[in-house]
């Protein structure tokens, strides 16, 4: 995870079950989570959080890390102004749910999981990778999984518990950080500094090639890698496996990729005008701009751009909520018939949740749909 310590500092983290967002000099609760020590303590949806111990708050990035350096267990005083009255809460942190989702599953038929943290695939701080790989005598398939957060958001840290999962099952998973587009086409008060396309999926090309270099000496078969992410990491993962510029610069071929697995969008000027529908041409062309430059970039930016020339086989996983099928329906309008993609619609799965979901301990169905892709095409 960014600024811990790894393995062990991802236990430690408190938890307070509440979502906010930048308002002025203050932070605004939009969601309060059942049962949360938020609830309990008696924060609600619309309050202002002003400080924290008794400091000013700044980010809600700044306010979600001191949550977690409090640690489960910790204490900690918000001050909150609620229709214009001040009160002080007093809560205790629980254990984040992550951390939960990250023990191992000891059902039988289930391997046993070895994670590395933190291991650089390149020279910047987000050129970083988490290894989560199967106990086993026997060459593994892996997955490099790039995180969701619209290109400008997240990290490899709250990845762990799906890779978990698919390594109980006898397939590698490394979660990979890319570098970001600054935050500042959301909210003005967001960094503006940042990288734009193809910063992203060089990034990306950089850690598959490390991966390829470096995975035989940890038990994974090099032959056998496969690119997949959610949201903005469906988007790279799908060009990766595409658009063969980005592994060429490495030396390698998109024969190298076994399989792609995108959950996400796939047209950029298609993504641009569904989002001018839903939030206001003003807020779609900030956002689309700002990771992709000028509208003529737009384009080749997209994965359905190199369609016609498509070899690698590709799942497209689809959440089951209108925006997401409609970008399935565009990815599915620009390939010929002999490309090797097929469609798999996650049934009753919304975007927000739908990793979270994989994540679980419990059957779950995308999931499933994932690992006997990569097994069928591994020949496992």
């Amino acid at each position: 995870m960014e600024g811990y310590g790894g393995q062990d500092a991802l236990k430690k983290r408190g938890f307070l079950g509440a979502a906010l967002s930048q308002a002025d000099d203050a932070l605004r609760v939009d969601r309060v989570v059942p049962g949360s020590p938020a609830e309990k303590a008696g924060l609600a949806a619309g309050d202002l959080v002003v400080k924290l111990d008794g400091a000013p708050v700044t980010t809600v990035a700044a306010f979600v890390k001191a949550m977690q350096e409090h640690g489960a267990g910790g204490d900690v005083r918000l001050s909150v102004t609620r229709d214009g009255k001040a009160l002080d809460i007093a809560l205790t942190l629980a254990r984040h749910p992550q951390d939960e989702l990250e023990e191992p599953d000891t059902s039988e038929g289930l391997r046993k999981v070895r994670k590395t943290f933190d291991l650089a695939y390149y020279t910047g701080e987000r050129h970083k990778l988490n290894l989560i790989l199967p106990e086993t005598d026997k060459p593994f398939p892996t997955v490099m999984w790039i995180h969701a957060g619209a290109w400008s958001f997240g990290d490899r840290a709250g990845e762990t518990a799906l890779g978990v999962r698919l390594a109980e099952r006898g397939i590698g998973f490394a979660a990979i950080s890319h570098r970001l587009t600054g935050g500042a086409w959301m909210d003005p008060k967001l960094p503006k500094d940042g990288v734009q396309h193809p910063a992203h999926v060089e990034d990306c090309a950089r850690a598959f090639a490390w991966l390829h270099t470096n995975i035989k000496e940890r038990g994974g078969d090099p032959a056998l890698l496969f690119v997949a992410g959610h949201s903005s990491g469906a988007h790279l993962a799908a060009l990766l496996a595409m658009d063969p510029r980005y592994l060429k610069a490495h030396d390698l071929p998109l024969s190298a990729v076994r399989g792609a697995i995108p959950i996400g969008a796939y047209d950029v000027p298609k993504y641009h005008a569904h989002l001018v529908r839903g939030m206001g041409k003003e807020r779609a062309d900030a956002h689309v701009s700002a990771i992709f430059g000028e509208l003529a970039a737009w384009a080749a930016a997209s994965p359905v751009a190199y369609a016609k020339d498509s070899k690698v086989p590709i799942l497209v996983i689809t959440e089951d909520v209108e925006g997401f099928r409609l970008y399935r329906d565009d990815f599915k309008a620009g390939l010929p018939e002999s490309a090797p993609v097929v469609f798999w619609t996650a049934e009753d799965r919304r975007h927000e949740t739908i990793t979270a979901l994989m994540a679980r301990k419990e059957a779950d169905a995308p999931r499933d749909r994932m690992v006997e892709f990569v097994r069928e095409k591994s020949g496992r």
